[in-house]
């Protein structure tokens, strides 16, 4: 019994993380634009939105399960970036966040690698 239901725990923990994430940024959505603007980041609204997609997408896709690993890989071309720019290289930013980041980003790996367990629409 744990076997099938600890993976859909794991899942929708780790999609609870992306899509209040999501929706965070959707209800200030143009301070988070903005920050991205002075970030340096070409077309910020282009980005922006693209982030919250795949943040909700990829959330939806954990949770049920449906192309778990296609959604898990959305989630890692939203997390990869922004670890490698603003903690990877610089030196000062290593800081327990960075592990906590590198944790999800296994969590993520591990879907993409195994799949979503036995409790999914994907199967």
């Amino acid at each position: 019994m744990a076997e099938r239901i600890i993976p859909f725990i794991g899942r929708c923990l780790m999609a609870a993380l992306f899509l209040s994430t999501a929706i965070a940024y959707l209800q200030n959505f143009q301070v988070y634009n903005d920050k991205l603007g002075t970030l340096g980041l070409p077309a910020a609204s282009i980005t922006g939105t693209a982030v919250v997609i795949f943040m909700i997408l990829g959330s939806v896709m954990l949770i049920t399960g449906y192309q778990a690993r296609i959604g898990a890989v959305l989630l890692l071309i939203v997390m990869v970036p922004p670890i490698f720019m603003y903690q990877v290289l610089n030196v000062s930013a290593i800081t327990p966040q960075l592990f906590k980041d590198l944790a999800v980003v296994g969590g993520l790996l591990y879907i993409v690698a195994y799949g979503p367990g036995k409790i999914s629409l994907g199967k």
